[in-house]
């Protein structure tokens, strides 16, 4: 027998098929016999180290449970495969595969459904922030929007410092015009100062309300009826007070100023400077949601500072 007889590069038989043990078991001893006969014609241990390697080589593909050739090739032809060990691995082989497709197209699925919760989260957090931001910004009822500079502990922070910055600049300057003969009542100057702080803060109130009941009637709603079919258009109303707010916040207010020197008065006056700033801290307050009031039947006067407290609640 020649070497190239036994070069099995495939089982060619199926180990479990019965009618095929006869044959993998002459075919082995076919090989073994073989390698008796080439181990005594030779006495180079390499060539016998090779033969011995061989041996096991097609030892060992006899003994494999793959597909035999005529299995193999039935299934690529198309035709039944007989043998039950080779049918029991093609079932196996195609229900993993089915399996694998089945996998697959789940896998495709949740993909799809993660990206269509995507879009739905995307779309959610765009209504969300147009829907919160008038709220966050405009009410702090809960909670404050800490990006917002006119939030209410930004503007009561605002209005303390009105009250220690300005009246001690206030107390200063009265001071200085009785020692230039000015004003002789200190005391009566001060009460013309905390006259002038009401009358301002309350025009600066009656002017917001009105600029309020414009752009409520532009947006045709109420501040009592607040429906959800008019949810929108509420916000809207909402988000446009806060732009009043910022817009008032950013400018330069100098109408009283402004009016003195119209009036050919070329030194700047302290009360006109004061008034303004009055008026623009009134302003923010009188737009806050819910609006930030003075107690001005609070009769307590730190240092005498007729800037009454913001009430509480």
């Amino acid at each position: 027998m020649s070497q190239e007889h036994f070069s099995i590069s495939n089982p060619t038989l199926c180990l479990h098929c019965k009618n095929d043990e006869g044959q993998r078991f002459k075919r082995m001893n076919e090989i073994k016999q073989w390698y008796e006969e080439e181990r005594q014609k030779t006495f180079n241990q390499c060539r016998l180290d090779e033969l011995q390697k061989k041996l096991e080589e097609q030892c060992e593909l006899l003994g494999n449970n793959a597909l035999c050739l005529h299995c193999s090739d039935a299934k690529v032809k198309g035709h039944e495969v007989n043998c039950s060990l080779c049918s029991s691995v093609i079932q196996e082989l195609e229900e993993r595969e089915r399996a694998i497709e089945d996998y697959k197209k789940k896998c495709d699925e949740l993909s799809r459904q993660a990206d269509i919760n995507k879009k739905k989260l995307d779309d959610f957090r765009d209504r969300m922030s147009v829907e919160a931001s008038a709220e966050i910004a405009c009410s702090s009822e809960t909670f404050e929007d800490i990006y917002n500079p006119c939030r209410e502990s930004e503007l009561r922070k605002r209005y303390e410092m009105l009250r220690l910055n300005k009246w001690s600049k206030c107390l200063q300057k009265i001071k200085e015009n009785k020692r230039r003969g000015e004003t002789t009542d200190e005391k009566k100057e001060k009460e013309t100062v905390e006259r002038m702080i009401k009358k301002v803060f309350d025009k600066a109130s009656t002017d917001m309300k009105k600029k309020k009941e414009l752009l409520h009637t532009f947006f045709k709603t109420s501040d009592s009826t607040k429906s959800v079919n008019n949810k929108k258009i509420s916000q809207c109303m909402d988000m446009a007070v806060q732009n009043l707010q910022m817009m008032i916040l950013y400018e330069n207010c100098t109408h009283y100023q402004d009016m003195n020197e119209e009036l050919g008065h070329n030194e700047p006056d302290y009360l006109c400077e004061l008034a303004d700033d009055c008026y623009k801290q009134a302003c923010l307050m009188a737009l806050h949601n819910p609006p930030l009031t003075l107690d001005w039947r609070n009769k307590e006067k730190p240092n005498g500072c007729p800037f009454p407290p913001i009430k509480l609640g």
